[in-house]
């Protein structure tokens, strides 16, 4: 499990009126939507079902394509 971004509290300064203002159009253009918690979620219980009983040693990003960048 790889995640990337995860929406939290921690990123509010970049959710603020001026930030949006500032930043908004740069977000909207360059950077990858951050995933929410119930898409790590919905990962780890993917890879915990028998759907996945075949993976093994795999490295799964969820991270919206930040590492495609």
């Amino acid at each position: 499990m790889a995640p990337g971004p995860v929406a939290t509290n921690i990123d509010a300064p970049f959710r603020s009126a001026f930030a949006q203002e500032r930043l908004g159009p740069i977000f909207q253009t360059t950077v990858p939507p951050v995933a929410q918690p119930e898409a790590i979620a919905a990962a780890i219980a993917w890879l915990l079902s028998d759907d996945a009983s075949d993976v093994s040693g795999a490295i799964l990003p969820v991270d919206g394509g930040w590492a495609s960048l």
